[in-house]
């Protein structure tokens, strides 16, 4: 994926909203890794939270403006 600056002229598109896909690989080694937080790390798969951005298996959310 490449980056750019956005277009100060046409501020509809700052960024792409595709491919940002930030959970962990299948497999990885940070999977039930990270720390029992209540009311932080509330609803987490397996035997502790993942220390990804995403819980393993959540769905992504979205990024960038609804249509």
């Amino acid at each position: 994926m490449r980056f750019t600056m956005p277009n100060n002229r046409d501020m509809s598109h700052l960024y792409p909203t595709d491919g940002y896909d930030l959970r962990l690989k299948r497999g990885s080694a940070a999977i039930d890794k990270g720390k029992v937080l209540p009311n932080i790390t509330d609803g987490y798969r397996g035997s502790a939270p993942d220390l990804g951005a995403y819980e393993s298996g959540d769905e992504l959310p979205h990024y960038g403006p609804r249509h």
